[in-house]
C-alpha cells in the first residue's frame, strides 16, 4: 500500500465501485460538498456514485493526495460534479464542447496555451496511460492562476466516446508549462 493512496482507492481497486441508489442519495451526497473534503474524498464520492460515467486513473489518484493542502476543495468538486453531470450529459447527447463554456464557464479551457503546445516536457506532463495506450489530455478544468498549491488546482481529463466514460488523468496542481 502505498502512502498516496486513499482508503477509497484501495476499496474501489480491491472490490469494485458499490452499487448505489437514486438521485435523491446522489444530491444528498453532492450536499456533503460543503464540509472540508479533499480531492481524493471527492474523487472517491464521484467514483461510487458514478461508475458508469468515469475512469480515474491511479496518476489522478496519486496527484490528488500530493494536493492534500489544496484549499478550495468545495469548488473544485462543484466543477468535478458539473464534468460527471452536466458536461456527461453534454457529450452523451452529441454536444460539443462549444457549450462547455455554459456549464464550466471560464473555469473551462478545450486545450493549453502555445506555450504548453510548443513544449514537448510539458506535453508529456499532460500524457496518461489509459487502456494500454498514451493519451494526450489538454482538456482541464481549473481554479486559481498563482503557482499556489494551495490555491491553484487543475484536473486534465478526456472523452472516451467509444466506452462513453470521462477520463481523469491528473487532479492536483497546476502542472508545469515550460
Amino acid at each position: 500500500m502505498k502512502k498516496s493512496e486513499s482508503a477509497c482507492f484501495r476499496f474501489i481497486t480491491t472490490h469494485g465501485p458499490i452499487s448505489l441508489p437514486n438521485d435523491e442519495f446522489r444530491q444528498a451526497i453532492y450536499r456533503l460538498h460543503q464540509t472540508k473534503l479533499t480531492l481524493n474524498d471527492g474523487l472517491c464520492i464521484l467514483k461510487q456514485i458514478f461508475p458508469e460515467r468515469i475512469v480515474i486513473l491511479p496518476s489522478a489518484w496519486k496527484s490528488a493526495a500530493e494536493a492534500a493542502r489544496f484549499e478550495r476543495t468545495p469548488q473544485a468538486f462543484d466543477l468535478l460534479w458539473k464534468l460527471v453531470t452536466d458536461y456527461w450529459e453534454m457529450l452523451v447527447a452529441g454536444q460539443g464542447n462549444h457549450v462547455a463554456r455554459q456549464i464550466f464557464g471560464d473555469d473551462f479551457a478545450a486545450t493549453e496555451s502555445e506555450t504548453v503546445q510548443h513544449n514537448t516536457r510539458a506535453r508529456r506532463l499532460r500524457t496518461f496511460s489509459y487502456n494500454g495506450q498514451e493519451i494526450e489530455m489538454l482538456m482541464h478544468l481549473r481554479l486559481g492562476r498563482k503557482e499556489s498549491i494551495a490555491q491553484t488546482w487543475r484536473t486534465h481529463f478526456t472523452w472516451d466516446a467509444e466506452r462513453k466514460v470521462i477520463v481523469i488523468g491528473h487532479c492536483g496542481k497546476h502542472l508545469d508549462h515550460d
